[in-house]
């Protein structure tokens, strides 16, 4: 009997999406404890997906493999491969041991920004010439 994996409310924090660096998109999100039906679930592995509309189609980017049960849970991401200029959106889900995908968690999107020159440096005033002139 396969059974479906609850993802949703446990998932909020998920909307916390920053970027770390230019290209970078950080994810975080709360993993899911239990199944549709109540019954304990133990996370084997979460699926990352991106897409460039909020309307797909949807890409798998990334998949963390859980610990082993009873370890501290991975719950965030890093998408070296964000597309920078542009606005990413990202949904993830949860794999059991068997397999077993839930449904996406809510999305959340994020604009990534375009890299930007870095300032000049070392600016200095070699000499001021005096003024010249009559001002009278």
């Amino acid at each position: 009997m396969r059974r479906a994996i609850l993802f949703i409310a446990t998932l909020l924090p998920f909307v916390a999406l920053a970027t770390s660096l230019v290209g970078n998109a950080t994810l975080t999100w709360q993993n899911p404890t239990t199944y549709t039906d109540g019954t304990p679930l133990v996370v084997a592995a979460i699926n990352v997906y991106r897409s460039a509309s909020a309307n797909g189609p949807w890409t798998l980017v990334g998949t963390i493999k859980e610990p082993t049960p009873g370890a501290t849970p991975i719950q965030s991401y890093t998408d070296p491969t964000a597309p920078a200029g542009a606005t990413a959106y990202y949904y993830v889900t949860a794999v059991d041991a068997a397999g077993s995908e839930s449904a996406p968690s809510v999305t959340a999107s994020k604009a990534i920004p375009l890299p930007v020159p870095n300032a000049p440096t070392n600016l200095q005033i070699s000499s001021i010439a005096p003024l010249l002139g009559n001002y009278g």
